[in-house]
């Protein structure tokens, strides 16, 4: 994206184009705040960061933008509401990874004893001596 760049006038003009154009697209309105973010016009950012909130509910990077911008603005406590909410999205995405994990080492076990077994006889392999 332009802004990694350090384009951010390019990229403010891009996003906030995009933005206008389809104003339910979260994405864009993340990306445009972000861009603002980088610039230091937390004020401005706020009310593209609130649409995402409704827009792209599941995305945490929201969130942190959003304590980002409080916490520039003086305002502690909205800041510190945004940064719980997400730690714990956080959490929740760090334990359904592990979750995931779990099933697929529970499935590669699984798979691994059924190859074990000979063809048909349901009982596992005698010992190969």
């Amino acid at each position: 994206m332009a802004y990694r760049f350090s384009q951010y006038d390019e990229a403010t003009r891009f996003f906030a184009r995009a933005a206008a154009i389809y104003p339910a697209f979260g994405e864009a309105q993340t990306q445009l705040a972000q861009v603002l973010i980088r610039r230091g016009r937390y004020q401005e950012a706020l009310p593209h960061l609130l649409a995402a909130t409704e827009l792209t509910p599941a995305d945490h990077t929201v969130h942190f933008q959003l304590y980002r911008a409080y916490r520039a603005l003086g305002e502690k406590d909205k800041a510190r509401k945004e940064l719980e909410i997400f730690q714990q999205m956080e959490n929740e995405k760090k334990e359904a990874t592990l979750r995931k994990a779990a099933e697929s080492m529970e499935q590669i076990e699984k798979a691994r004893k059924e190859k074990a077994q000979p063809p048909g006889s349901g009982l596992s392999a005698p010992p190969p001596f």
